[in-house]
C-alpha cells in the first residue's frame, strides 16, 4: 500500500503557484512517478491576483511537466 495519498506543491524559494513563479518540477514528478504515486497534487503556493488564465496556465504546466517524465 503506497504511502502518499496526497502531495502539495509550490516553487521554491517563493512558495508560488506554478507559472507564477519560474520553477522546474521535474526532478519531484519524477520521483512521484517512478515511484507510482497515483494520487491527487494540489497547488498550494501563492497566486497573489488569481484569473482563469493563471489557473489554466498552472494547470498545463502540472500535465505538461508529467507527461514529459
Amino acid at each position: 500500500v503506497p504511502l502518499l495519498k496526497h502531495v502539495h506543491i509550490a516553487t521554491m524559494p517563493g512558495r508560488k503557484a506554478p507559472g507564477v513563479e519560474d520553477w522546474d518540477f521535474t526532478e519531484f514528478f519524477s520521483v512521484l512517478k517512478h515511484g507510482g504515486y497515483k494520487g491527487d497534487i494540489s497547488i498550494e503556493g501563492a497566486w497573489g491576483e488569481v484569473s482563469a488564465s493563471s489557473a489554466v496556465k498552472a494547470v498545463e504546466i502540472l500535465h505538461k511537466t508529467w507527461d514529459n517524465i
